[in-house]
């Protein structure tokens, strides 16, 4: 349930720094949770050649995350036209896993590399 509701967590820390990255594909499981990105033209954009560019969002990743962590937000589970859907602070998408009831559960998180590949951008965390 960490883990999983940690990937949505990072949803939202993605969606307060101004990205307007679509929330792909999410990986929730101890030997390396990620979730996957498609960039779009909307909102801040980031450079994925740019290594400095990329650690620098990392960073203020980490950073939103500690933030949301202390905030306590809270998780919210709800039928929208039949699909389960799982949010924090309005950002969602539709999802069937176990989540902790907020933010506060989940304890440290770490962001740990982010990686573009074919247009997709994953970003890799960690709990600890």
């Amino acid at each position: 349930a960490r883990l999983h509701s940690a990937g949505h967590l990072l949803d939202l820390a993605v969606h307060e720094l101004g990205f307007c990255w679509e929330a792909g594909k999410g990986y929730h499981f101890e030997d390396g949770p990620y979730v996957e990105y498609i960039p779009t033209e909307s909102g801040r954009q980031l450079d994925l050649k740019n290594v400095e560019a990329k650690a620098s969002v990392l960073q203020e990743l980490q950073e939103k995350m500690r933030e949301l962590i202390a905030k306590d937000v809270k998780t919210q589970i709800e039928l929208v036209d039949g699909v389960r859907t799982v949010s924090m602070e309005g950002v969602g998408c539709g999802c069937g896993g176990t989540h902790v009831n907020s933010s506060a559960e989940l304890g440290a998180v770490h962001v740990k590399k982010m990686k573009a590949k074919k247009g997709k951008l994953r970003v890799s965390y960690a709990l600890g």
